[in-house]
């Protein structure tokens, strides 16, 4: 069979197929989307019942708020006086606020007045006998929270479906102490639902059984379309459609059955355009194929024929492509003849293009080799499995290796880091890299351990390599500060053996100054005792100065690593930095609170740490925290537990940290400007001691400040000595 023939044939059956698939689909679409316009309206039908009743609850708790928090409600309670039933429950009251049932509790729940009236019929009604057994069963309904409180129920009394509510006995000005309970009911009876049918055009009526057997049957898994709150649609045939769902009370049982019945006019119009819709299909499908068999065999299978000679001839003779697009038409098909001559001719273009792009890419890529080879810094690229991608030269001279033994090489296997706790630096190190795209940066403090050789002392960084948002590789650069290491040592050196050096004169001082203060030299006049206690205190600011100074250069010593460990309590330890706080707490009219509730569950917390230093850790916290409180105010201590780590936190009530300087809180000899003037003493050396000594524990800290309302400085210890 020629193309000629098989062309039309299959198209034909193709175009009959495609016919059919579309009317099917529409077909599908139509029921489906009326299914969907029927059940959406049938929804709103049930959110308007719902809302008509939420209504009726709003309406029914105000009319029982408004009596329950009146003065003449609150008098009525503690003298039980007539006139205020005769004044505002009688029958007229009842047919006004549209409620079957009022009664006033005291406030020990017992009933001091009750009275039932039949207001859709103006007659007087005998209170239900199980009315007392109902409420009190929910004992809820006559149980305030406070004066803002109040309830709604579905209850039966005598089977008969009523809504409760119930609201305290207050003053006119809602202020308690609350002196009973205000109980209106309104009867949810058929003649209700008749009222409630005609407000909303819809028929809604309460099924007579609502018991478990006839729940099961109506509310099973497949039909039901919201489980918390038990609503069921259902199609009862081409003509009508059905909707169940459920009040309930408070203590989630069902108290009635709501069913509502609607018409569906829009399924019986569909029906009819179906049928319609098919004729329509059958005759535009046998036009299209008829008129398509036509179309394509006399304007695009012959002039198609010639363009394939025309492709063939090309191959051997590029002037007859030429010749052929001379025959054709100045139509789509013409144009694509032109287009595929020159798409031949800038095929060979681009190959040209290609060629020079490739040349320059080399050039690019020597250039990169030549600044990768020339930077001061060792520098390693690595994959996610910790394969080394990339080295520069100065990385080989650090671990003398070629790039054969490096690329394609584990990480692990031929460098070694300790970061500034004596971890190594791994691949699970360097994991946040890959999974939260994390800078890491270890300024100083990392050491590099060369094969055969001397530990040298490094700055080392890590950074995500992305593309399109993903992650493909780490770069980790690496620098000798092994300079920098003997300067800041020598420096440290110079202000241990400088403040060694002053302790002594300031200490002669102090003892000197001492005796004048004793009258040692003869006695002084006031102005001259004044002055003697103002060198005083500046000599003991002298002396606390070097004492930070000795502390600092003793934790920056190499023998700072060196932790004297034992269990301790670190409750007890708070405590008992608390205690030698609380006379200077108290001298500022500062409250020490602390809260150890999260550790009544846990046990005792005990952590391996030098006592020692973390007691100081925690006295330079606490004084902090005092010292800059405002008068009056609330210093508060947490510790909790959190994956393994002891969590401490000293939250103050004072004037802050600005926010331009708290990047520079634990640097050596920092203060911020409010602390300057708020306090003009300080070193400025406390939180760097205290940074220090935590990081040396395997620890780590970190703050929250706002300025001029409070700072919270946080900090962890592991539990377990690693």
């Amino acid at each position: 069979m020629k193309l000629r023939t098989k062309t039309p044939v299959y198209l034909g059956l193709l175009l009959l197929f495609i016919m059919a698939v579309i009317y099917l689909v529409t077909v599908g679409f139509v029921f489906n989307a009326t299914k969907q316009i029927e059940q959406q309206s049938m929804i709103d039908n049930i959110n308007r019942v719902a809302a008509a009743i939420d209504m009726k609850v709003t309406n029914l708790q105000t009319t029982a708020g408004d009596y329950g928090a009146w003065d003449d409600t609150y008098q009525f309670v503690q003298d039980k006086n007539q006139k205020y039933i005769d004044a505002n429950f009688g029958s007229d009251s009842f047919v006004n606020l549209k409620v079957n049932i009022v009664a006033v509790f005291d406030e020990d729940q017992k009933l001091i007045y009750a009275r039932a009236y039949d207001w859709q019929n103006d007659k007087e009604v005998e209170l239900p006998k199980d009315f007392l057994d109902v409420i009190h069963e929910d004992s809820d309904l006559l149980t305030f929270k406070d004066t803002l409180d109040k309830h709604a129920n579905f209850l039966r009394f005598q089977n008969n479906l009523m809504l409760v509510a119930t609201t305290p006995i207050l003053t006119s000005k809602v202020e308690g102490p609350i002196k009973g309970t205000v109980l209106m009911a309104s009867s949810f009876d058929d003649a209700y639902f008749k009222r409630l049918s005609a407000a909303i055009s819809v028929n809604v009526i309460a099924m007579p059984d609502f018991s478990p057997p006839t729940i099961r049957s109506i509310f099973t898994a497949d039909k039901v379309l919201a489980p918390d709150t038990q609503r069921v649609i259902n199609f009862v045939d081409d003509n009508n459609i059905q909707a169940f769902f459920t009040l309930k009370n408070d203590l989630n049982e069902i108290e009635a059955i709501l069913k509502i019945d609607v018409p569906r006019p829009v399924n019986i119009l569909a029906i009819d355009s179906v049928k319609n819709l098919f004729i329509i299909f059958v005759l535009l499908a046998i036009i299209l194929v008829v008129g398509s068999v036509y179309f394509l065999d006399g304007f695009i299978l012959k002039r198609l024929y010639k363009f394939s000679n025309a492709v063939i001839h090309y191959q051997s003779d590029a002037s007859e492509m030429s010749n052929m697009v001379t025959l054709g038409k100045k139509d789509e098909l013409g144009a694509l003849i032109i287009t595929v001559k020159k798409a031949f001719h800038e095929l060979d273009l681009s190959r040209k293009k290609v060629k020079e792009h490739a040349n320059k890419s080399d050039v690019e890529r020597k250039k990169l080799d030549a600044i990768l080879h020339g930077i001061a810094e060792g520098v390693i690229v690595v994959d996610s499995k910790g394969k080394i991608l990339m080295v520069n030269g100065m990385t080989k001279k650090f671990c003398n290796k070629t790039y054969t033994q490096l690329l394609g090489s584990p990480f692990e296997r031929n460098f070694k880091f300790l970061d500034a706790n004596e971890k190594i630096i791994d691949m699970t190190f360097l994991n946040p890299v890959f999974t939260k795209e994390t800078i890491l940066q270890l300024p100083k403090g990392v050491l590099f351990f060369p094969k055969n050789g001397q530990p040298i002392h490094m700055a080392f960084s890590a950074a995500p390599v992305k593309r399109k948002g993903e992650v493909l590789a780490a770069v980790i650069v690496f620098k000798d500060m092994t300079h920098e290491y003997e300067v800041d040592k020598m420096k440290s050196e110079f202000v241990s053996i400088a403040s060694h050096q002053l302790r002594t004169p300031l200490t002669g001082n102090k003892w000197m100054i001492s005796l004048l203060l004793h009258g040692k030299a003869g006695k002084m006049s006031k102005t001259q005792l004044q002055y003697i206690k103002n060198i005083d205190d500046s000599n003991e600011r002298m002396i606390q100065l070097v004492n930070d100074l000795l502390n600092i250069s003793r934790i920056e010593s190499p023998d700072a690593k060196k932790l004297e460990k034992t269990s301790v309590d670190l409750v007890k330890l708070i405590e008992a930095a608390m205690t030698e706080q609380q006379n200077i707490a108290s001298e500022l009219g500062i409250i020490l609170e602390m809260d150890q509730s999260d550790l009544n569950s846990k046990g005792s917390l005990s952590a391996e740490i030098d006592r020692d230093k973390i007691y100081q850790v925690i006295m330079n916290l606490l004084n902090n925290a005092i010292k800059y409180s405002n008068k009056g105010g609330v210093v508060h201590i947490t510790c909790t537990f959190e994956g393994g780590y002891a969590k401490i936190s000293v939250r103050d009530s004072g004037i802050g940290i600005p926010k331009n300087q708290q990047s520079k809180i634990f640097q050596k000899f920092f203060r911020a400007d409010n602390a300057m003037k708020s306090i003009t003493t300080g070193t400025g050396l406390g939180l760097y001691y205290v940074k220090t000594v935590v990081e040396a524990h395997g620890g780590a800290i970190t703050f929250t400040s706002i300025p001029d309302k409070e700072t919270t400085f946080t900090f962890t210890l592991p539990l377990k000595n690693e």
